[in-house]
């Protein structure tokens, strides 16, 4: 029996079986990233929530373009409040969600399909608003 043959055989059978096994990152990577969409989340929140308010208390900022302003600014809060955790949550243990099933539907599901949708709805709204107040 020809031995070249078997051992260039049996090295093409680890490069496939090599190819096969999924890339996973160093842990401190992932757990960075969590930090990341996390301080992402929150300042999400804060600073969308700190245009509301002032949209809120000052009437002065009450224009007719502010309000596509302030849908933005509302539906990247209802993102962090809702996309944000939901997402960081299901990356630490995708085997399991330790809530509800109604708030998994509520934050996974809404918050990832409806938000970035809404999102760039009112971003179309606002390029639409600046084309017509061009021309």
């Amino acid at each position: 029996m020809n031995m070249e043959f078997l051992s260039n055989n049996t090295t093409s059978l680890n490069r496939t079986a090599n190819l096969a096994k999924p890339f996973l990152p160093p842990r401190s990577i992932t757990v960075n990233l969590y930090g990341f969409v996390e301080c992402s989340g929150a300042f999400s929140i804060l600073l969308n929530g700190l245009i509301v308010a002032a949209f809120i208390l000052h009437a002065e900022l009450r224009t007719a373009f502010n309000v596509y302003v302030i849908n933005i600014a509302v539906i990247d809060l209802l993102a962090g409040i809702t996309l944000m955790p939901a997402m960081v949550m299901l990356e630490i243990g995708p085997d399991r969600w330790p809530f509800p099933f109604v708030s998994c539907t509520v934050l996974w599901h809404w918050g990832s399909r409806v938000t970035p949708a809404a999102n760039r709805f009112g971003h179309i709204l606002v390029a639409a608003n600046r084309l017509w107040a061009l021309s």
